[in-house]
């Protein structure tokens, strides 16, 4: 299914039957990849394995967890339910502070930039570090946005 593949393009991190599931029920990549900026992670259908294996983590083939799961092995959540907000904060705040990007939440966020290849790797990386800095925060506003309006 070619919606799949172009989710999981954009989101590595998140099994491909979550994706299946969420884009099933919603019918649209648009609002896929809403509810995993919104969540942080999909939830997965009941009974689903992860089925990607990584060439650099053999022991990643394993039963599916969330994310929050896997940082917290030791908490368990609902049979049904979903662990996006176990801990009481919402998942995009988790985003900021993995990022560590609370003091950029109040500053004007360009729409678009312009972007060259540059030569050295450690140069490349920091741009990456930016341009993902600057999705989480254009997400995060579009969002704001869209919960403004009636």
């Amino acid at each position: 299914m070619p919606q799949v593949e172009r989710v999981q393009a954009m989101f590595p991190h998140i099994p491909e039957a979550a994706i299946r599931a969420d884009l099933a029920r919603t019918g649209s990549i648009e609002t896929t990849c809403d509810n995993i900026l919104r969540q942080g992670s999909l939830p997965l259908p009941p009974g689903a394995q992860v089925s990607r294996v990584s060439d650099s983590n053999p022991s990643s083939h394993t039963t599916a967890q969330s994310p929050a799961q896997r940082r917290n092995p030791g908490q368990s959540t609902s049979a049904g339910g979903s662990s996006s907000t176990a801990s009481g904060g919402s998942t995009s705040d988790s985003l900021i502070k993995r990022f560590n990007l609370a003091s950029k939440l109040d500053q004007t966020v360009p729409d678009e930039q312009t972007y060259q290849w540059e030569t050295d790797a450690s140069s490349r990386q920091e741009q990456l570090r930016r341009r993902k800095e600057l999705m989480i925060l254009q997400a995060r506003q579009k969002l704001l946005k869209q919960e403004k309006q009636p």
